[in-house]
């Protein structure tokens, strides 16, 4: 996702060319759609109530979350299938706010994120809260591995054998002519965004259960760390 966990040890540079030994969007050929009509929204909206949990991710302008600006957001609630809703269209925003705020508030669905206190600012510009239940794979990933490092990009590496697409594919390296992913058209955006929640989506699958046998770890997250997210 396009942007900085918490924990600074954590900004290992991508480089285009994938290790050879894992997967990648290439390999896996996943499912991801582009919601940019009222239609496709509302039936993402419908899709995502009848489910017991989902992932999302915001893609923003900056990596300082007081600074940034929406440029879009994905969800995710099976493996290898995605939705991303481009937030650059006014009207479709405002949609999406009046459509997706009781979703986020709901009790009935898991929220499931990576780096979640960035997104919940995001969302927050926006006029949308999210309340529990919620989970953060970053945090849950640190309390079993304090000393590790912790980003989406190296988790999918390690722990999912998959090589996520590298940000400067579209948007160049870094320099003065590197453009903004705001600037870019949704239809570019869309296999970043969206595999940016299908992993996070993966990384809970993996991570869950690993930290829901360990109890006393697992009481932390669910009883401290979490509530104190906000």
């Amino acid at each position: 996702s396009d942007q900085l966990s918490f924990f600074n040890d954590d900004t290992e540079e991508q480089t285009d060319t994938p290790e050879t030994n894992l997967d990648t969007i290439q390999t896996i050929k996943p499912n991801y759609h582009l919601i940019d009509t009222i239609d496709s929204l509302e039936s993402l909206a419908k899709k995502l109530e009848n489910s017991s949990h989902f992932s999302f991710d915001t893609e923003t302008t900056s990596l300082e979350a007081m600074l940034a600006n929406p440029v879009g957001i994905s969800f995710a609630f099976t493996p290898h299938e995605a939705y991303y809703i481009p937030l650059n269209d006014n009207s479709l925003k405002e949609h999406f706010i009046v459509r997706f705020q009781p979703l986020f508030k709901s009790k009935k669905q898991l929220k499931i994120a990576h780096n979640i206190k960035y997104d919940m600012h995001i969302l927050a510009h926006m006029g949308i809260e999210v309340s529990p239940p919620y989970y953060d794979t970053l945090l849950a990933h640190y309390l079993l591995n304090p000393d590790g490092k912790h980003s989406l990009d190296f988790l999918a590496k390690t722990l999912l054998n998959y090589q996520t697409i590298p940000i400067s594919s579209l948007i160049g390296e870094k320099g003065k002519n590197q453009k903004n992913i705001g600037s870019l058209p949704p239809t570019m955006v869309k296999d970043y965004a969206a595999e940016d929640a299908d992993i996070a989506l993966q990384l809970y699958q993996h991570i869950a259960p690993q930290i829901a046998n360990e109890p006393k770890l697992n009481e932390l997250l669910q009883n401290i760390e979490l509530p104190l997210t906000k």
